[in-house]
């Protein structure tokens, strides 16, 4: 496991899931990630602003910035991640951002290759995955996979409620899609 670290004037945030600790550093709304000798930083735009926030991610090693990513979101960027998560030894980058409603969560991956980090689409869910999700989906990663957890709801009388049970299931980069 790779772990990030935290300088004196950053706090650290270590959160559990799936019995795997994910552990970043964070100050003032930026993520600080180590992958090896990279260091990879997310940090969303704090300024209010007319047009559309971005979050901006940058790779950097020992001696200077390697590259700079800037893509835009909408609501409140909520968490990422940086991992190895297509076993290619190489790392992805996951961003993850609340829209405003407060239920739809959406999950943005860029794999590092040649000095650059190029996005990866996520396939959607597919219909017997959709049964019950009503949104407010978590991602994590564990265990070096892109995990996804959410509250299944069923439909009485015209009204959605919660049940007790949740969905995980996780990405598959290969086949290009979530699977349980």
């Amino acid at each position: 496991m790779r772990i990030s670290h935290a300088a004196s004037s950053q706090w650290l945030v270590a959160l559990i899931i799936g019995g795997t600790f994910v552990l970043g550093s964070a100050r003032a709304g930026a993520v600080e990630h180590a992958f090896g000798l990279f260091r990879v930083n997310v940090t969303p735009e704090t300024a209010p602003t007319p047009f559309t926030p971005e979050y901006e991610i940058t790779v950097e090693d020992a001696d200077m910035l390697l590259t700079r990513l800037r893509a835009p979101y909408e609501g409140t960027l909520s968490n990422s991640f940086v991992a190895d998560l297509t076993g290619d030894g190489r790392f992805e980058v996951v961003v993850t951002f609340t829209r405003a409603d407060g239920l739809s969560t959406e999950a943005r991956v860029f794999s590092w290759h040649d000095s650059l980090l190029e996005p990866i689409r996520l396939a959607a869910l597919d219909a017997s995955q959709l049964a019950g999700h009503r949104g407010g989906d978590e991602f994590a990663v564990s265990k070096g996979e892109l995990v996804r957890l959410f509250q299944l709801y069923k439909e009485v009388d015209g009204v959605w409620t919660p049940t007790a049970a949740r969905k995980r299931l996780r990405y598959s980069f290969s086949a290009s899609k979530w699977i349980e």
